[in-house]
């Protein structure tokens, strides 16, 4: 078992060479070269626009993010909508358990903002699944992906107003397969923009009679 671990530990880093995450120059193994390590700083959130985005998002109790949806991170965010990079969901799981910690988060039962079938069978993979899973792992919580479902076709929330986000959201998410009643569920998603998709989200788990949601994403969208 552990010679097959292994090998495929290999294999993978054939198809995704060890080199830094954000600039994919040489970092001798580790998610990040010396310079992108050092200026990490520069793309971090400070808190205030997620404070904000729960003040305009009454449902949302706790929002999570440790970066901002900007330069590299950005750039990295968009190529693991398309490609599956297991590194690169490893170093933002890294720093997602990381913050949600220093949070002081207590028990929960990850789950991931769903996709649509539609758009999960185009993809092939669910990005906020694979980092909703390594975040569990991490924290050392259970992982249920079936809490909520999407019904949204193809449509992409990043494409659409504020208003229409909302309303698209509110009419595509419903209440899936497993039960969160009674239980405090951490939400995760790639990219947090207005905080409608996980209002709306943590709508459905409320309703479904979850007893806290918390809500993570990777990054926030900075405010223009």
């Amino acid at each position: 078992m552990m010679l097959l671990k292994k090998l495929g530990s290999r294999v993978l880093d054939l198809i995704y060479p060890p080199v830094c995450v954000l600039c994919g120059e040489y970092s001798a193994g580790e998610h990040l070269c010396p310079r992108c390590a050092a200026g990490l700083d520069s793309l971090r959130s400070d808190g205030s626009q997620e404070a904000e985005i729960c003040r305009l998002n009454p449902g949302l109790e706790l929002l999570v993010t440790p970066f901002l949806y900007t330069g590299a991170m950005r750039s990295l965010l968009l190529r693991l909508k398309t490609t599956p990079d297991h590194r690169a969901v490893d170093f933002l799981a890294d720093e997602l358990a990381q913050s949600l910690a220093d949070s002081g988060i207590p028990e929960v039962t990850v789950t991931c903002m769903p996709m649509s079938k539609e758009k999960l069978r185009r993809r092939g993979y669910n990005h906020a699944e694979l980092l909703a899973k390594a975040v569990a792992v991490r924290l050392g919580c259970g992982f249920d992906g079936k809490l909520l479902e999407h019904h949204g076709g193809l449509t992409d929330q990043h494409s659409l107003s504020r208003e229409k986000r909302e309303e698209h959201a509110r009419a595509s998410l419903r209440p899936g397969r497993s039960d969160p009643k009674g239980k405090t569920v951490l939400l995760v998603d790639d990219i947090c923009t207005t905080g409608n998709s996980f209002a709306a989200a943590v709508s459905v788990l409320r309703e479904q009679g979850a007893l806290r949601v918390i809500t993570a994403a990777a990054a926030i969208t900075p405010e223009d």
